[in-house]
């Protein structure tokens, strides 16, 4: 994953960007902020949560080859999958808008 003290959540960045006079003032605190992949974001949460991803990928009816490889971040997904994940992971609905 990329360096956590810059790493940030989506959620966080949006409040930031509210409270900011200005989008330059914005720019010039929040420049070297890093969202995680969706690959680094997912195996996170899956080792967070103790799961495994087989079991997470079964749990969203995604199939084993390419939820490995959504995992790997060889494949990006798509809206329909990352709902498909977020049932896998069985998150709320605040949570599955942040994997969104």
């Amino acid at each position: 994953m990329k360096d956590k003290s810059t790493a940030i959540t989506t959620q966080a960045l949006w409040a930031r960007l509210f409270e900011a006079p200005t989008l330059d003032t914005y720019f010039m605190q929040n420049g070297d902020t890093v969202l995680p992949t969706f690959s680094e974001y997912i195996s996170e949460l899956a080792a967070t949560r103790g799961e495994k991803p087989e079991a997470v990928l079964r749990r969203g009816n995604i199939e084993s080859s390419f939820g490995h490889r959504l995992f790997s971040g060889a494949r990006n997904p798509g809206r329909d999958t990352v709902l498909q994940m977020a049932f896998g992971f069985g998150m709320t609905a605040d949570e599955t808008q942040q994997l969104l």
